[in-house]
Formats: structure tokens, C-alpha cells, sequence
């Protein structure tokens, strides 16, 4: 930055006053660091900085910047220049790609050596700290290591802070400003005075408000009791109803397990080239009996997919298995249509009672 500041006083000499702009990060610009550091900078140039709102920050800057490294970019990757490995090689080819930019590099040797001729540890070290730094958008460094802060950058009333913050103060850099303050004062006291009248009124007001709650909140509780009288009635009726739905599901249970019992797997004769529903651990297939296997206790099965409540159809790949007789259930079953078969919606009701009937007899059983 001091060498900035110095290149534009070489070039225009009349400056005497320099405006800096630039976003407002607590962990770059906006700090008692930098704020400190001004007081440096102070003594070649009448300085001030001012900082961009929240997320505002982008500027003309950006524009160029990002400019400069397009270029440089397109330059490289079409092998118009050599490889960019430092920032040294980056300022050499952007001043010669971007006429119309000045690009400056500073090497580290340059920095550290500028900072120790300026004694910028010490510097930062001494930074005194600025409460409420990042609620302000514009630092000026003052006389006796004070930074006049501006809540607004136009604002030409700040506070100093700094060194002595215990002295912190409001101050104007014009009369008119001082004058229209001291105004301001007054019609803050006035306010002040109407503003306990308002209060009284409104405390009356509350009290009332209160009376009308309470007589607010009595019917509210008698509308409740009247509500919950309401849901009990509405609980009896559903228990009754419930009560009525487990009767018939517990007779419809009844007639699957005798069903069960009829069509228990040891009873089902086993013809080949016909349908039957077997039973696995979660769910049942339907598939066509192929050959007895070893004995009559086994059967190779070829089993149909289902493609919804009473659609199957055969799979890409055939899916064969041999099962014990145990396992078939329910069938011979007589399927509609071809590719894919229907069943008719009684036998897929039926056959879904007794295979939930099985598997809690088989339940039963573990137990």
C-alpha cells in the first residue's frame, strides 16, 4: 500500500489527499491492525478508508483484476507465453499483454525489508483495540494515534477512537453539524418526555387488554371441556368400530386357518404342468410344478414374477428351484390370459389369508 501511495505522488505530485475503497474482511483490511497502520501511510498523504457494506464489496477493481488474469490465462493455455510458476513470471506477462494496466510486483524480499525500515512489528503490536470496528465504514487517522471512525463513509461526524479510548467522543469537522446535534439533543429529551406520558397510557391500556384476556381465556377453556367431551364420544365410537373390524377380521382368520388346515402342504396333490402358490420366509410365489426331483417330497418348481395384485408373468431369466412339497400351500390354481397370466382377485385373496394363517401357525409352532 506505501508503495502504491508513493507511485501515485511520483507521477501526480498536486495529490494531497488519497480515498481508498475496498471490501471490509475482519481478517484482511478491517482490524486495529490496518487501522493502526494508517497513522504510517498518514505521513506522506492526507488519507482515508472507506469500507464497502456486507457483501458489496465488488468494485472496479474486481473487473480488472479479473481482466488481467483472463489474459494471462487464455495466453498460457493456447502456449502463447511459457509456464506462469511465480508471481514474478504473472507481472511480466500481464504488462505485456494488458497495455492499458499497470501492474506492479513487490517481491517478498521487498516487503520484509520495507517492514523492518518502518517497524511495522512494533506497529502492530502497539495497535490499541477498536471497539465496534466492524459496525464503521470509514477510518481517518487523526492527531495523537486516534482513527476518527464513521459509521457512514459521506458522514462528517465520527468517533475517535485509539489510544485514549477511554476518551471516546463525538466530533464534527463542521459548526453546522455540531449546531444541528445540539438540536438534536433537545428534541431527544423532548421525545424522552413523551415517551413516559405514552407509557402510562399504554400501561393503562395493557390492564384493560389483561381483563379482556382473562374473560377471553374463560371461554376459551369452557369451548376446550366442550371439545374434549366431543373426542371422548368420537374415542368411544371408534373403539366400538374397531371392535366391530376385529370381530371380522378375527372370523375371516378363522375361516383362512380352517382353509389352512384343509389345504395344509402334506394334503395338496402335486400334478406336473400345473400352478400352485408356495410359501418362502416373507412372501409367496406362484409357479409351475416341472418334475418330481429324488421322490415325491421334492418338486422343481419354474417360477412366474408378479407385475401387480394379479398380474405375473415369466422372467427374462428363468428362475428354477427345487422345494420340498412342504412348502406348497395352496393350489392347483388356474391362471387367465397369457404374458402375462391373470388371476382372478378371490384366489389372490384367498390365497393371501391362508398364507398369513400358515405363517402363524408356523409362529405358533416355533414358540
Amino acid at each position: 500500500m506505501d508503495k502504491l501511495v508513493r507511485s501515485v505522488k511520483q507521477k501526480y505530485p498536486q495529490v494531497c489527499k488519497v480515498e481508498v475503497f475496498s471490501d471490509g474482511p475482519s481478517s484482511q483490511f478491517k482490524n486495529k491492525f490496518a487501522a493502526h497502520f494508517l497513522h504510517k501511510l498518514r505521513k506522506s498523504v492526507d488519507l482515508t478508508w472507506h469500507y464497502f457494506a456486507t457483501s458489496h464489496g465488488k468494485g472496479a477493481v474486481d473487473g480488472i483484476g479479473g481482466t488481467v488474469k483472463r489474459d494471462v490465462w487464455n495466453a498460457f493455455s493456447t502456449r502463447k507465453v511459457a509456464a506462469v510458476g511465480d508471481a514474478e513470471s504473472f507481472a511480466k506477462v500481464a504488462t505485456r499483454l494488458c497495455k492499458g494496466v499497470k501492474v506492479t510486483f513487490v517481491s517478498s524480499k521487498e516487503i520484509d525489508a520495507h517492514a523492518k525500515s518502518i517497524d511495522l512489528e512494533r506497529c502492530f503490536c502497539s495497535a490499541p483495540v477498536i471497539h465496534g470496528i466492524t459496525k464503521f465504514h470509514g477510518l481517518k487517522p487523526i492527531n495523537n494515534g486516534l482513527i476518527r471512525c464513521h459509521l457512514y463513509s459521506w458522514q462528517s461526524t465520527g468517533v475517535d477512537k485509539g489510544v485514549s479510548n477511554d476518551q471516546e467522543s463525538d466530533v464534527s469537522d463542521d459548526p453546522v453539524n455540531s449546531g444541528e446535534q445540539g438540536k438534536e439533543s433537545d428534541e431527544e429529551n423532548e421525545g424522552s418526555e413523551d415517551e413516559s406520558e405514552d407509557k402510562s397510557e399504554d400501561e393503562s391500556e395493557e390492564n384493560d387488554n389483561e381483563s379482556e384476556n382473562e374473560s377471553d381465556e374463560e371461554m376459551e377453556d369452557a369451548s376446550e371441556d366442550e371439545s374434549e367431551e366431543e373426542s371422548d364420544n368420537e374415542n368411544e365410537q371408534q373403539s366400538e368400530d374397531e371392535c366391530e373390524d376385529e370381530s371380522e377380521e378375527e372370523r375371516e382368520n378363522e375361516k383362512a386357518e380352517k382353509s389352512a388346515s384343509v389345504h395344509s402342504p402334506v394334503q395338496i396333490p402335486v400334478q406336473v404342468e400345473s400352478y400352485y402358490a408356495v410359501k418362502y420366509e416373507k412372501k409367496y410365489y406362484i409357479g409351475r410344478a416341472l418334475a418330481f426331483e429324488h421322490s415325491k417330497d421334492f418338486v422343481k418348481f419354474k417360477f412366474l414374477h408378479t407385475l401387480g395384485a394379479d398380474k405375473f408373468d415369466w422372467p427374462k431369466t428363468d428362475e428354477i428351484e427345487v422345494v420340498h412339497i412342504s412348502r406348497v400351500f395352496y393350489g392347483p390354481v388356474s391362471l387367465q390370459d397369457r404374458c402375462p397370466f391373470t388371476l382372478p382377485r378371490q384366489y389372490v385373496r384367498e390365497i393371501g389369508k391362508i398364507y398369513s394363517a400358515v405363517r402363524k401357525q408356523r409362529k405358533v409352532l416355533c414358540k
